[in-house]
């Protein structure tokens, strides 16, 4: 059986150069070229690629780097590349990354990622920090019109008119030697994004909204969101149980959950799915004999945890129901008809306005927080550029001076009667 053949490290695609990074010579040419690079632009494109598929935790296979050349390099260089992209292969037994870290903790070099969410986690969990300051242009791309959570793919295609090949999307990043067309995919992802942040910056700047950007991007940089937070995984699913004891039990099954996820670093739909936690929770077994019978129930899970569930489930049961935490969702509001009313009334006013705004509702404000908002007169988007974008009409609106109508489109809109009868 032959062999397979390593990949070379010098690599190239259209307008960049690719290097593959396996030890601490070409660490140390990657920064030495960047830092001759960064008195022009000190910026740095960035990605991962990881598995998860299995575990709790992502495990990082790559780390990919691009930045722009500078005209010195271009001319010194003179292989046509107008940026260079990295793959740091982060699995190569030796491999130091430390520089490299470093680099990504200088709070002087900005750093540009696609949907950072992901990336931040793994950062966060293996290295201790978050990259900053940083740059999403999945973000950026929803605040220029483009909808929520727009791919890569269609990011690149809109701002670029390139083509992304995405037929190594699904692959195993750890199997090793990893094949050429594998690191080209991978460099892929930061080379492209260059010129799309490039055109992205400029129209941001034309519409200005650059600080909104800056504003919603910096949440992402919250340690918070990246810790384990068993008690509150349940608020993600998609539909709550009517129950007010299924809610509670449903919790505390996601806690459960997490608990052992966490210790053994095992994905959460590899103990027990989501339909299945749902399912216990209203019908929640009293025996581990009764645990068994449930249709569709991991024979792994009944015998790695079914004891120890089952005790656990009847232990939070006993639970009197005034020392439970409230766990209602938001449609178990206890509002007055006269709350009720006015929440209705905002949230229609919410749609209005990011209709108008050409934004995705949940960047601007998500229903529960018109909900805290008629409950406390405070919510978040009333502060920083919510309140510009949005907040200050819908204390308008709540506060009767303002008001909806259908405009002569047909198409509802906001209106300010005290100025119409001053034109």
């Amino acid at each position: 059986m032959t062999e397979p053949v390593p990949p070379r490290a010098e690599l190239s695609a259209e307008n960049y150069s690719v290097t593959y990074v396996t030890n601490h010579q070409q660490i140390e040419d990657f920064l030495r070229l960047f830092e001759q690079c960064r008195a022009q632009s000190s910026v740095l494109f960035l990605d991962t690629e990881f598995t998860r598929e299995h575990t709790y935790r992502a495990e990082l296979s790559l780390v990919q780097c691009a930045f722009m050349l500078s005209e010195t390099a271009k001319a010194e260089r003179n292989d046509g590349a107008l940026y260079a992209a990295y793959v740091f292969d982060t699995l190569f037994e030796g491999l130091d990354l430390a520089p490299l870290i470093d680099l990504l903790k200088d709070s002087s070099v900005l750093k540009v990622l696609h949907a950072s969410r992901q990336d931040n986690e793994i950062f966060h969990h293996l290295f201790g920090f978050i990259p900053a300051p940083l740059f999403d242009t999945q973000i950026a791309a929803a605040f220029l019109g483009m909808g929520d959570q727009i791919g890569f793919e269609a990011l690149i295609k809109s701002f670029t008119g390139a083509s992304v090949d995405k037929t190594l999307q699904r692959t195993d990043w750890t199997k090793r030697p990893l094949t050429e067309s594998k690191i080209l995919y991978a460099a892929a992802d930061v080379g492209l994004l260059i010129p799309a942040y490039q055109k992205i910056q400029k129209q941001l700047e034309k519409n200005g909204r650059s600080v909104w950007v800056q504003e919603e991007t910096d949440l992402l940089l919250h340690e918070k969101i990246y810790l384990p937070d068993p008690e509150n995984v349940f608020r993600r699913f998609r539909k709550l149980p009517r129950d007010a004891e299924a809610v509670y039990l449903l919790k505390k099954i996601c806690e459960f959950r997490e608990d052992v996820a966490v210790k053994r670093n095992i994905a959460r739909v590899r103990i027990l799915s989501d339909d299945m936690a749902v399912k216990i929770a209203e019908n929640p077994p009293a025996t581990l004999e009764e645990l068994k019978k449930i249709r569709g129930i991991p024979d792994r899970f009944v015998f790695k945890f079914g004891a120890e569930f089952t005790d656990f489930l009847q232990a939070a049961l006993a639970v009197p129901v005034s020392d439970r935490p409230a766990v209602a969702s938001e449609d178990r509001v206890n509002f007055t008809r006269e709350q009720e009313g006015l929440a209705d009334f905002l949230k229609l006013g919410m749609k209005i306005l990011c209709a108008e705004l050409n934004l995705p509702v949940r960047y601007v404000a998500a229903p529960q927080e018109i909900t805290q908002f008629v409950l406390t007169g405070d919510a978040p988007f009333l502060h920083g550029w919510r309140k510009q974008a949005a907040g200050e009409k819908i204390l308008s609106l709540a506060s009767g001076a303002a008001a909806l109508k259908m405009n002569e489109k047909a198409v509802p809109e906001i209106f300010f009667p005290g100025a119409v009868a001053g034109e």
